[in-house]
């Protein structure tokens, strides 16, 4: 049973994606050393390099932390972009399967379902704010993400109650 200050964290990485972005660099690089004008063609090259690195840095994992304080997402190696759900904005959580299209995660925002910022298919975390958004995240365990949170609602309405 998780204490008041249990911790539940989650990394989850895209290697697919992955993959795929490192495969489809090669030739643009490629492309770009063996342009026309040589002079230009390395700084091209270098800015096009810089791009596909920041990108797969910023999108191929996603960590997700969720204790006493809420829910923390970070994305990427810098763990940028970033999103936090305290817990006073949380209502309920519960546990999700993301559906095979979800394969290469993204972010993505849709009237039906809410915010999703996942990685991949399979289980995920579910939560509903107290302003009735959705937002459903990629985590590993997602039962335990929502043992944890539940005992930090249930601690919440306890401290306002007394």
């Amino acid at each position: 049973m998780p204490t008041p200050t249990t911790v539940y964290t989650s990394r989850a990485t895209n290697w697919p994606f992955l993959a795929i972005a490192s495969g489809l660099a090669v030739p643009l690089i490629v492309m770009g050393l063996t342009a026309v004008e040589p002079e230009r063609s390395l700084t091209g090259t270098l800015v096009v390099a810089g791009v596909i690195v920041v990108g797969i840095a910023m999108s191929t994992s996603l960590r997700v932390t969720a204790g006493t304080g809420g829910v923390t997402v970070r994305s990427g190696l810098l763990g940028l972009p970033r999103w936090t759900f305290p817990i006073d904005r949380i209502a309920h959580a519960e546990p999700a399967e993301l559906a095979p299209w979800a394969m290469f995660g993204g972010i993505w925002w849709s009237s039906r379902d809410g915010l999703r910022i996942t990685q991949r298919t399979g289980p995920a975390l579910r939560l509903r704010l107290t302003d009735g958004r959705r937002v459903t995240l990629t985590v590993n365990e997602p039962d335990v993400a929502v043992t944890v949170l539940s005992d930090a609602i249930r601690a919440r309405g306890e401290q306002h109650r007394s």
